[in-house]
């Protein structure tokens, strides 16, 4: 059950194994998405892959997962084609 993969994921984010607790946790939460204590957990993993990355974009990309994971998905206009200031004019 759920409590096993926690359990298993918090063995992995204490032995540093980062990567590998996002694999199982990764899935418990896209099978219970209101599983706050998984939720929490991914997201520290994310943190901690974030802090450790080298690329800014491999950086912002697990930030942004934990950030999602804590606070749900930012609000605001959606990017991407339906604005108006986005469209290019046809001449």
């Amino acid at each position: 059950g759920s409590g096993r993969i926690l359990a298993k994921g918090e063995e992995l984010m204490a032995q540093g194994k980062y990567l590998h607790a996002t694999e199982i946790l990764n899935k418990l939460v896209f099978a219970e998405p209101q599983n706050q204590a998984a939720r929490r957990l991914l997201a520290d993993a994310y943190v901690q892959l974030g802090y450790r990355g080298e690329s800014t974009s491999v950086r912002n990309s697990f930030l942004q997962g934990a950030f999602e994971l804590r606070n749900g998905l930012p609000g605001g206009v959606p990017l991407g084609g339906q604005g108006g200031d986005l469209r290019t004019p046809f001449l």
